[in-house]
C-alpha cells in the first residue's frame, strides 16, 4: 500500500517454467488491486519453475530502472547469469519463501510424495534417521548456497517461513536497507 501513498508504478510478473501473468508497471490503487487479486486467484497452467525466464522477461519489458522483488523458493538451478544481469540494471531484492517441511522432514512413517512440477511419485520411510538427517543436510547446502550466490551477486536476500510472522523479516530488511542508504 505504500506504493498508492508514494504514487509508485507497480507492476508483476508470475511465472512458472513460462510467463503466466504480466501486468505492467502503473500507478493506482486500482492496479495495485487488481494485482493482489491475481496472486490471490492465480491458478497455474504450467508446471515447473524457470526464474532465468522470468528475469529474461522483465530485462526485456521493464526497460527503466526499478525495484524488483524477486518472490520465490528458489527451487530453481541456471539462473545465476540472468540474476547478476538484472542486478546491474534494477534494485533487485530476492523474498526467499520457505516451508519448514523443505528443510527437516517429519518422522511420520511411510509417505507417498509428488513432485509438484513433474507430476513424479515416490514413498519414502520419514522414519529413516538416515534418510531424515541427509534430507536436512542436503536442504541446508541448498540454502547456503542460495545466500553464498545472492551476497557474492551484491542482492539482498529476505528469507520468510510459511509458519512464522513475515512482518519482521521484512521491518528487519528495510530498517537495515535505509540505514544502509543513509550512510
Amino acid at each position: 500500500m505504500s506504493a498508492i501513498n508514494n504514487n509508485d508504478k507497480v507492476g508483476l510478473i508470475i511465472f512458472s517454467d513460462k510467463i503466466e501473468k504480466y501486468i505492467a508497471p502503473k500507478k493506482g490503487r486500482r492496479n495495485v488491486l487488481r494485482m493482489i487479486r491475481e496472486v490471490l486467484y492465480f491458478q497455474p497452467e504450467h508446471k515447473g519453475t524457470s526464474i532465468k525466464t522470468a528475469l529474461e522477461y522483465l530485462g526485456r519489458v521493464v526497460k527503466k530502472r526499478a525495484v524488483v522483488f524477486l518472490i520465490s523458493d528458489f527451487i530453481d538451478t541456471d539462473f545465476r547469469s540472468s540474476l547478476a544481469i538484472i542486478s546491474r540494471k534494477h534494485d533487485l531484492i530476492g523474498i526467499k519463501i520457505t516451508d519448514k517441511r523443505e528443510q527437516e522432514f517429519p518422522n511420520v512413517g511411510f509417505l507417498e510424495l509428488e513432485d509438484a512440477e513433474s507430476g513424479e511419485r515416490m514413498i519414502i520411510d520419514s522414519r529413516d534417521e538416515g534418510f531424515r538427517k541427509r534430507f536436512a543436510l542436503a536442504s541446508k547446502r541448498r540454502e547456503e548456497s542460495l545466500r553464498m550466490m545472492f551476497r557474492s551477486l551484491g542482492i539482498d536476500l529476505v528469507e520468510i517461513f510459511t509458519h512464522k510472522s513475515y512482518e519482521r523479516p521484512l521491518i528487519d530488511f528495510f530498517t537495515r536497507r535505509a540505514r544502509r542508504i543513509r550512510c
